[in-house]
């Protein structure tokens, strides 16, 4: 399931026109490459949580915790992060991930972090839930 998350990730990004066009250095799963320019993006699998309902062993509902680091080295007080966050909502929020062999029930942005500037760059920590259930 982990792997099934990641690329629908991967693939609602890739088609997210203006999330995609302004972090021009990409979003990584688990960690940038090593020439990555900025800004860019990272997210993660940050764990999970399941929920049966009534049916049979199948049915559950899969809660999976999801973290997106965004970092820019724009020398303009943090600016450029907090635009990319809002792109980044906009783009997830409350949005169909498509998920191979899961319907999603919801995409839910629970948390943003304050930003910080660590080793010249900024950087903020957006927490997900992503909530599917197999069909």
């Amino acid at each position: 399931m982990i792997i099934d998350i990641a690329e629908a990730i991967t693939n609602h990004f890739n088609n997210s026109n203006e999330l995609n066009t302004a972090l021009t250095g990409g979003l990584w799963f688990q960690q940038a490459g090593d020439d990555s320019e900025t800004p860019y993006g990272v997210f993660f699998f940050d764990g999970s949580t399941v929920e049966e309902i009534m049916g049979d062993a199948d049915d559950v509902i899969e809660q999976a915790n999801l973290q997106f680091n965004l970092f820019s080295n724009a020398d303009d007080g943090g600016f450029e992060v907090l635009s990319l966050t809002k792109l980044l909502v906009t783009a997830f929020n409350w949005q169909e991930i498509d998920v191979s062999d899961y319907k999603t029930i919801k995409m839910q942005k629970v948390n943003i972090q304050p930003i910080i500037f660590i080793d010249d760059y900024w950087q903020i920590t957006i927490f997900f839930e992503l909530h599917i259930i197999k069909e």
